[in-house]
């Protein structure tokens, strides 16, 4: 996936990419909410996370917070480059969001709707957040642990992104699965869609934050390997 160069920023860029990052994490809860919602099954993640806490007998809480922090543990070993403000960030930003959007459309979106309005109400979610992941993706200033993994395994693989995502995710479902998660159509759905989503976003993603960015910098010239 086609990310900006690193370089030294100032003050208005950084600032303005961190704005953008967390709108962009803002999206990526909403839609996880949506997806929960939908009740049509754990998204990958969350099925490797409750895999996990039913093994080791913890919460899902705990499991949450040691995936992330294993997964920080071998980035830090294998590509600590990668890892930037926003990857810590990204730890706290998520829960409470997706709690204030799950509270709002609880009352309107829940297991007792029709199963295919259910299924696309997961497929908006999906959408909602893919799109997220590429605006935070191309702000650059850092991902969530388990969203920077497969960044970090395209990189050093030069595999298109949307192809290692697919296959982290389906690796975590059925660990989860073979650990005792919950899954459903929506599982099987968040984990093929996710990836090609995302990427489908990455260059409008890429051209927004350059034009953004650029304009703060009152350089409308701006390449994109800003």
């Amino acid at each position: 996936m086609k990310k900006a160069a690193v370089n030294k920023r100032s003050l208005p860029e950084l600032v303005t990419r961190l704005v953008l990052f967390l709108i962009g994490m803002a999206v990526i809860a909403a839609g996880t909410s949506i997806f929960v919602l939908s009740d049509t099954g754990s998204d990958p993640f969350a099925v490797f996370m409750q895999g996990v806490a039913d093994t080791l007998h913890i919460s899902n809480g705990i499991a949450h917070m040691g995936i992330n922090f294993t997964y920080l543990l071998v980035i830090l070993i294998f590509a600590r480059q990668h890892i930037k403000i926003g990857t810590v960030a990204a730890i706290f930003i998520c829960g409470p969001i997706i709690d204030l959007v799950s509270f709002l459309l609880s009352p309107f979106l829940n297991g007792s709707l029709n199963f295919w309005v259910r299924v696309a109400v997961m497929l908006c979610g999906c959408i909602i957040m893919g799109f997220g992941l590429a605006m935070v993706i191309n702000a650059d200033v850092g991902v969530s642990p388990n969203d920077l993994a497969s960044i970090v395994i395209s990189d050093k693989t030069h595999i298109a992104f949307r192809w290692i995502r697919i296959a982290v995710d389906l690796m975590l479902v059925t660990t989860g699965f073979l650990l005792g998660g919950v899954i459903g159509v929506g599982t099987i759905a968040g984990a093929l869609l996710t990836g090609p989503v995302t990427q489908f976003f990455s260059p409008f993603h890429l051209k927004l934050t350059r034009r953004i960015v650029g304009s703060v910098l009152r350089r409308p010239d701006l390449p994109e390997t800003i």
